[in-house]
C-alpha cells in the first residue's frame, strides 16, 4: 500500500510547479530494530524530500536516509530540547527547526510525533498514528502541517 501511495505522489508532483518530491532508491536492509512501517518505507525509498517549496526551499519535509537516521539520532541526543532515548528522529521540516520522530517506547511504539524546539515537550504534537498514516495525511494535505489546525 505504501508503495502505491508514494508512486501516486511522484506522479502528482510532476503535474505541480509549486513543490517538488524527491524520493531516493529503497534499500534491502537489514534494518536495526525500527518500527515495521518505517522499515517498509526504507525498503521502498531510502529517504527523500516531500513538498519542497520550489521557489525558496523553505517548506517541505526531509525524511532522513537510513544512514542519516543513525547519525542524526546520535546528534539529536545532545540536543537539550526534551528528546528521549526512545524518540527516533526520522526527519526534519524545511524552513523551521521542527523534527519528525517515532516513539520506540513500548506504550506508544510506532507512533509519530513532531518536536517543536521552541516549546517544552508537553506542548509538542503527539499524533497517535503510525508512520504510514502520517504520510498519507501529509500527502493529502499537500505538505501542509495538518496537525497544527
Amino acid at each position: 500500500m505504501l508503495d502505491r501511495i508514494l508512486n501516486d505522489l511522484i506522479i502528482k508532483s510532476r503535474l505541480n510547479n509549486d513543490y517538488a518530491i524527491e524520493l531516493y532508491k529503497g534499500s534491502k536492509g537489514p534494518f536495526m530494530d525500527i518500527p515495521q512501517e518505517l522499515a517498509e518505507f526504507y525498503s521502498i525509498s531510502d529517504g527523500g524530500v516531500l513538498f519542497k517549496d520550489v521557489e525558496y526551499g523553505q517548506w517541505g519535509l526531509h525524511i532522513y536516509t537510513y544512514e542519516e537516521l543513525l547519525s542524526k539520532n546520535e546528534y539529536a541526543r545532545t540536543w537539550k530540547g526534551g528528546l528521549l532515548k526512545t524518540d527516533l528522529v526520522v526527519g526534519e521540516f524545511l524552513g523551521d527547526l521542527d523534527l519528525l520522530f517515532i516513539s520506540t517506547e513500548s506504550r506508544t511504539y510506532g507512533q509519530v510525533a513532531i518536536a517543536v524546539p521552541i516549546y517544552e515537550r508537553e506542548n509538542w504534537f503527539f499524533l497517535e498514528m503510525g508512520f504510514s498514516e502520517f504520510l498519507i495525511k501529509f500527502i493529502e494535505a499537500e505538505g501542509e502541517k495538518f496537525w497544527e489546525s
